[in-house]
């Protein structure tokens, strides 16, 4: 858990992010061969997915500023709001969606790259904690190609799960050494992740906040200065960056009343069979 990461410079990055995603072109065949005319349009979710991600990726060019009011729900505005934004996922797609006005291949790229992400923020956590470079090949592909990532194929939010090693990976750096920078490089994977997704914007929180008891309680961190420094810097850091983001929920919310109640929460909680 002591161990240093010190990195290899972005070589090694690459050849990680490539063996990342040879193995996604490997283990998802033949998807690989058909990225511009493939998709999962059978359900509600996938056709979401697909219009998001192309929407997104068209708007951050053509008229940023109306964004939020996409092309849905007439005459309702902020109505990119009604769901998860897709952000990180359409400025990813941007380069493909304007290179090729295909929102198949744009969705589909993706997908693709997010496999990649994820082995490399699971390798990267796994080879820092460690220390062994196959532990970390290990973890990488049992992280990024396990059967959720796989089951989730029609919610291309939900398929991008490598911010949260790369979190988990920001505070252990963290904690080796704290400090005002390693505060704000936690604060900014926070708020990457938001931009991921909603949802995992709020796991990601829990699981800091049980990082951080974890961490407080065997260190005996109560008392030290520096760590509560630098945590307090990654809490600003995610707050100003996330808060844009969760200002047109919060309008939503607030003058139309949309809201998701706890009821429906309970409905789609797991249970034993899950």
């Amino acid at each position: 858990m002591g161990i240093k990461f010190t990195g290899h410079g972005w070589r090694e990055a690459l050849v990680v992010f490539a063996a990342g995603m040879l193995l996604a072109a490997a283990l998802t065949y033949p998807f690989v061969t058909q990225l511009d005319r493939v998709g999962r349009s059978e359900n509600s979710d996938g056709q979401w997915s697909i219009w998001s991600v192309a929407w997104v990726a068209r708007t951050l060019v053509t008229d940023p500023a109306n964004l939020f009011n996409a092309n849905i729900f007439y005459p309702h505005q902020q109505t990119l709001a009604f769901s998860e934004n897709n952000l990180a996922a359409g400025v990813v797609a941007a380069p493909v969606y304007w290179a090729s006005k295909n929102p198949y291949l744009a969705l589909n790229v993706v997908f693709l790259l997010s496999l990649g992400f994820s082995f490399s923020g699971a390798y990267y956590l796994v080879r820092h904690l460690t220390g062994d470079r196959r532990a970390a090949v290990v973890s990488g592909i049992c992280f990024a190609f396990c059967p959720y990532v796989f089951g989730r194929t029609s919610h291309i939010q939900l398929l991008i799960i490598g911010g949260l090693p790369f979190t988990l990976l920001a505070f252990h750096r963290l904690l080796d050494v704290p400090g005002w920078r390693r505060g704000a490089v936690l604060g900014l994977a926070v708020a990457a992740q938001a931009t991921i997704s909603g949802y995992y914007a709020i796991l990601t929180t829990l699981m800091l906040v049980v990082a951080v008891i974890t961490a407080v309680i065997t260190r005996h961190l109560w008392k030290d200065r520096r760590f509560w420094y630098a945590m307090a810097v990654g809490a600003a850091v995610a707050i100003v960056c996330v808060l844009p983001l969760a200002l047109p929920y919060l309008r939503l919310q607030r003058f139309s009343g949309f809201t998701r109640p706890l009821t429906e929460a309970a409905q789609y909680s797991a249970d034993w069979r899950a």
